[in-house]
């Protein structure tokens, strides 16, 4: 990149915040808030329980592919060994998963 143009940029950056309350009468512009959640812990509570449901929709899709595997896996004995770990490192997963939000939901709770 030219040098000219990076101080084109730092200069624009400097000047942004001269552009934002460039309104007239001096005051700030009010920043309305586009999320539903106040507080950053409430933010993180909710992100927190969507994964928490993107992980158990996944969930069941592993242990539904694992059982395919381990149903359909009579004619190659490594696919019943496929089947076997898709499930087991599934299981295993979602323990991880759960444990962490009980964590989580303890720390919340001694914090608050």
């Amino acid at each position: 990149m030219p040098k000219k143009t990076k101080i084109l940029l730092a200069l624009l950056f400097l000047l942004i915040p001269v552009l934002v309350l460039a309104n007239g009468n001096g005051d700030y512009i009010p920043l309305e808030n586009p999320l539903q959640y106040d507080t950053i812990p409430e933010l993180l509570a909710a992100l927190t329980r969507f994964l928490i449901q993107v992980g158990l929709a996944l969930v069941t899709f592993m242990i539904v592919l694992g059982g395919a595997f381990y149903m359909f896996g009579g004619i190659n004995p490594d696919n019943v060994k496929k089947g076997k770990n898709i499930i087991t490192w599934t299981v295993v997963g979602i323990m991880i998963a759960l444990f962490a939000y009980a964590v989580l939901a303890v720390v919340q709770f001694v914090l608050s």
